[in-house]
């Protein structure tokens, strides 16, 4: 199967396509596991034809259970063909609440409705008629859509995307205790390794409609100094011990403050080449990366660091400045263009 068109990322596709790496088939299914875009229908799709089309193999989690993975991926597919059975239908208890997620310049920020519907439909409804209504400029990216079972702590949650094609299921209490044990840790306590064409002093940032380990500064561009496998020299899911959550990206980001910061993400699968352009603080980055590829020294970078900051709040001052009349700012001593225009008419 072309599996590279899962990936999230289409820098490491386009990489892993042109030296023809090959993921055997759990590595495949993490793949598509761990797809962002994917709905369920055709997630389901892409693990039958790993199935059909891939040799079994065992499949060992950090619980060292060996089992296989096609009988594995086949009991997956039945428990989420059952959550969804279960979303839908119309049961005595229950509610439907949504939120939806919006993304903002920096960040992605969760918002929840407080209404309570008593049927999915009806969920759906408002669901629809919010989108009709909402501002263009707000970015909605996800809505999560969880049902409710009253005086209990069982609950379906769906993610869906804004015209409401459901993504995954989460849940709690819903199903038997095998079945959630399943669903929960299915591809969450292994770790792969996914060939990427980065380089120490790269400017990246994760992808916009990444989910995975989610941070407000995922999708932030960041300067690249290491990506877990570098150093490990690890293959395929040999980093035992290791899951998921361990697939990171470590470098140096800048706050809103122009402070730079060292700090990790956790799914260096999602990650690209930053192609937007690096504004206010974000300059800085350029200095760092060039200095991580040799190019210039420290002397320059910690003096571009000291420009480009003191640029920066010298652009915020002003804003503030502009919020001033033009008799105030020369009672401050900030400007003379009254004083000027006052002498020439005299």
């Amino acid at each position: 199967m072309e599996i590279y068109n899962f990936l999230n990322s289409i820098d490491i596709a386009e990489y892993c396509r042109s030296i023809q790496y090959q993921f055997n088939a759990m590595e495949a299914a993490f793949i598509v596991f761990n797809s962002d875009t994917l709905t369920i229908e055709k997630r389901h799709a892409a693990y039958t034809e790993i199935i059909d089309t891939m040799p079994d193999m065992n499949f060992c989690g950090r619980k060292k259970e060996s089992l296989s993975l096609h009988q594995v991926l086949k009991d997956y597919m039945k428990i989420e063909d059952r959550l969804q059975e279960l979303f839908y239908a119309e049961t005595e208890k229950t509610v439907y609440q949504y939120s939806c997620l919006v993304s903002y310049d920096r960040c992605d920020e969760w918002f929840e409705e407080k209404t309570l519907y008593d049927t999915c439909s009806a969920v759906l409804t408002a669901i629809q008629s919010e989108n009709s209504s909402r501002d263009p400029e707000d970015k909605v990216k996800r809505y999560g859509i969880t049902k409710k079972r009253l005086n209990s702590g069982q609950f379906i949650r769906a993610m869906a995307t804004p015209d409401g094609r459901i993504l995954e299921y989460y849940s709690q209490g819903a199903l038997c205790t095998e079945e959630q044990r399943l669903h929960n840790w299915l591809f969450r306590d292994m770790w792969i390794k996914i060939p990427t064409p980065f380089r120490k002093g790269d400017i990246v940032a994760g992808t916009a409609d990444s989910k995975a380990w989610s941070s407000e500064y995922n999708q932030q561009p960041f300067v690249l100094e290491e990506i877990c496998y570098w150093s490990k020299n690890a293959k395929g899911n040999e980093l035992h011990g290791h899951d998921a959550f361990d697939m990171t990206a470590y470098g140096y980001w800048v706050d809103n403050n122009g402070r730079l910061f060292y700090e990790c993400m956790h799914s260096y699968q999602n990650l690209e080449y930053y192609k937007g352009a690096l504004t206010g603080n974000q300059r800085i980055l350029t200095a760092v990366s060039n200095h991580m590829k040799g190019e210039i020294d420290y002397a320059l970078l910690l003096n571009a660091y000291e420009i480009l900051h003191q640029e920066k709040q010298l652009e915020d001052n002003r804003q503030i400045q502009c919020r001033y009349t033009d008799e105030g700012q020369i009672l401050a001593g900030l400007s003379e263009k009254m004083k000027k225009e006052n002498v020439s008419s005299h």
